[in-house]
């Protein structure tokens, strides 16, 4: 009897450890607190405490889970991490080997990533304003550019950039709140404007420039409210029929008015005849500056005269008292209504683009993300002591 009593007390103490060793629980000492879980073959941790932190895992691997501490909390998986702290939140990657920054949001602003390791775009406080910048693929040149300039945080500008990292395009808005813009060749001068020039903030300007950075054609509103439009050269062109990759480009009559005509064929009779213009003519034309010219389809003739002028056309009359009957041809030129005072001699450059205030000449504000905390890039490993095989 006493040695089955012995026998079955041994087996009781002998038994009941086991099965204890197999249920969740918890193991402290002086140094940590470990809370483990049993998957039926080994125990394992799932998070360990020590002062001032602690970690999480999800499984046996110990490479996804958490990790909190005063400082900051870091979230990992086997590919990824998110870590934040009081200045930043940040996603990274592991991309072919160490973990790269993907997204950093902080105080300084919002940065972008690409898997290339190299920033993709920023989105920050630029002044008292906010800015844009978008980068290029591996050079970390600018492709984009919006925000404003350091001098005027209260005006936006957009650059776009080439492939050399300079801006080929520049629109902005003037301290006299004037939008304007540049386009730039490749030599770095200037192209195009479009804008206005100074003193004539509501009268639109287009030049156009040659390789030396010199304006050769351009059109504008003049101080009149009259349209102009200027260069070395006015053409047109038309295709010629019948005659492949062939153009005909005539150029345009040139002259020290604007001028207006009209012309056409009448029939003398008994010697005289009265033409009257077109009434559209007479709503473009000054008719107080016409002059005319007259070609007799008679050879035996003394020839032509205008012997008188009027608003609606004018008098034609054989010379000698000629009472002959015969066509001619005339031709009337007037200056047009308007443009009576028409400027021939101009100061040099009182409409050159340098009276424009060149704000592209101010950098935008280059204040970048800047990193902050450097977070863990994986987890603590699991003390020893703390994972129990069955």
């Amino acid at each position: 009897m006493k040695n089955h009593l012995f026998l079955s007390l041994a087996l009781f103490l002998f038994i009941i450890p086991l099965n204890f060793a197999q249920v969740p629980g918890w193991v402290a000492d002086p140094a940590h607190v470990s809370f483990k879980y049993f998957d039926g073959m080994y125990e394992q941790e799932w998070s360990h405490w020590v002062p001032g932190a602690v970690d999480f895992w999800s499984d046996n691997t110990y490479v996804s889970g958490s990790q909190l501490n005063p400082a900051f909390l870091t979230i990992h998986d086997p590919d990824q991490v998110m870590g934040l702290d009081i200045e930043s939140l940040v996603f990274m990657k592991n991309i072919a080997g160490p973990f790269e920054e993907l997204v950093r949001l902080d105080y300084d602003g919002l940065r972008f990533v690409n898997t290339g390791s190299w920033p993709a775009a920023d989105l920050f406080i630029s002044g008292s304003g906010g800015q844009l910048d978008l980068f290029s693929g591996g050079s970390n040149n600018y492709i984009v550019r919006l925000g404003s300039t350091v001098a005027n945080s209260g005006r936006g500008n957009l650059r776009l950039y080439g492939p050399d990292g300079s801006y080929r395009q520049y629109h902005a808005v003037t301290g006299d709140n004037m939008g304007y813009s540049y386009w730039y060749g490749e030599n770095g001068n200037k192209n195009v404007y479009a804008g206005a020039f100074t003193g004539s903030l509501d009268l639109g300007v287009v030049q156009v420039y040659d390789g030396a950075d010199v304006a050769q054609a351009g059109m504008r509103i003049n101080a009149f409210g009259q349209g102009e439009v200027w260069g070395d050269l006015k053409t047109f062109r038309s295709d010629y029929p019948g005659r492949e990759n062939t153009e005909i480009v005539y150029a345009s009559l040139e002259g020290p008015e604007a001028g207006a005509y009209e012309r056409g064929t009448s029939h003398l009779e008994n010697g005289e005849m009265f033409v009257s213009l077109s009434n559209h003519y007479k709503v473009i034309a000054n008719t107080n500056t016409m002059t005319v010219i007259l070609t007799p389809h008679e050879w035996d003739t003394y020839g032509l005269a205008v012997t008188e002028k009027t608003p609606d056309g004018f008098k034609v009359k054989e010379l000698k008292g000629g009472k002959g009957s015969f066509k001619f041809d005339w031709e009337v030129k007037c200056v047009r209504n308007g443009f009576e005072d028409f400027p021939v001699l101009r100061e040099t450059n009182t409409e050159n683009i340098s009276r424009i205030p060149l704000e592209e000449k101010e950098e935008p504000y280059q204040k970048r993300i800047t990193k902050r905390h450097e977070f863990v890039h994986k987890l603590h490993s699991p003390h020893e002591g703390c994972v129990l095989k069955k």
